[in-house]
């Protein structure tokens, strides 16, 4: 039997760890509704692992039947599959992150290599967006756990952030992969009416009504005073003195967040951001969010 994958990649910072972690816990009310939930962990680990898959470290001819078997394994009887990892994207490394106009520039060849593994069935990405300006700044932080402080103008140097499209990626991601792919997409912007959108689409409406959704954010940003005393410090970023940032200097009206942009700067990143949204609209065999 043919089965529908939607493969849920991402992106980063758009609050995917709060996706994922609420689909795994409502992993049997989707398995009533023919759905099985494919966690990161058991894509990331059981899938040769996927890191080399991904990287080609593996000679294709040892690849036969085993999209097959995982795929027994893991979905059994369920017409449709949420196999759900970011990092099948790439990571948040400035150097995989962007370049030039790109995002997740490894990506294509990324996904068009685990799409390979599933020949015959139906093929979905599925894809969250965010506003550059405040994707970046997420990024940047996410990247910088467990390394030394580094400034947010070293991260994004040599990139030009008008040029950045998430229309582009997804452009890109079709002309990679061989055979029909569809495509939905939302922002993380709209998460919250997106979510019990996409959960009907996939799964009915009966399912989505009775969802039970995590009811805080899974990765909380830091605040600007949170990030300088981390740079004071002079170490590596650990959990145990992230962890202190984020109570002595708590993001929210006392302590705002990093700002590196000037209002103009902002405005216009937003305007373009919001431009390129309406060209993914208008994209063939590409379902937007709420709709």
């Amino acid at each position: 039997m043919t089965k529908h994958l939607i493969f849920m990649i991402g992106a980063h910072k758009t609050a995917s760890t709060h996706f994922q972690r609420s689909m795994s816990q409502n992993a049997a009310l989707m398995a009533e509704h023919d759905v099985a939930v494919i966690a990161p962990q058991i894509i990331g680990s059981n899938l040769f692992p996927l890191a080399n898959l991904l990287r080609e470290r593996i000679d294709p001819r040892l690849t036969a039947g085993a999209g097959d078997a995982f795929l027994e394994h893991y979905v059994g009887e369920a017409g449709t599959a949420l196999l759900m990892n970011e990092n099948i994207s790439g990571n948040l490394r400035p150097n995989m992150l962007m370049e030039g106009d790109r995002f997740y520039r490894f990506a294509p060849k990324r996904m068009a290599r685990l799409a390979q593994l599933f020949p015959g069935q139906r093929h979905t990405i599925s894809l969250a967006i965010r506003n550059p300006a405040r994707f970046l700044v997420s990024a940047w932080q996410e990247n910088m756990k467990g390394h030394a402080f580094n400034s947010f103008d070293s991260y994004v140097s040599g990139i030009d952030l008008t040029a950045l499209s998430w229309s582009n990626l997804i452009f890109r991601l079709r002309k990679t992969i061989d055979g029909p792919v569809d495509f939905m997409v939302w922002r993380y912007e709209d998460y919250e009416t997106a979510r019990q959108e996409l959960i009907t689409e996939i799964a009915g409406e009966a399912c989505a009504a009775q969802i039970a959704w995590l009811d805080r954010a899974a990765n909380q940003g830091l605040s600007a005073q949170g990030l300088a005393y981390l740079e004071a410090l002079g170490e590596d970023i650990t959990a145990e003195n992230r962890a202190a940032a984020e109570k002595l200097f708590p993001r929210g009206p006392d302590f705002p967040g990093f700002a590196p942009y000037s209002d103009k700067a902002l405005a216009d990143l937003t305007a373009r951001y919001d431009a390129d949204w309406e060209v993914i609209q208008q994209m063939p065999h590409c379902r937007t969010f709420p709709a």
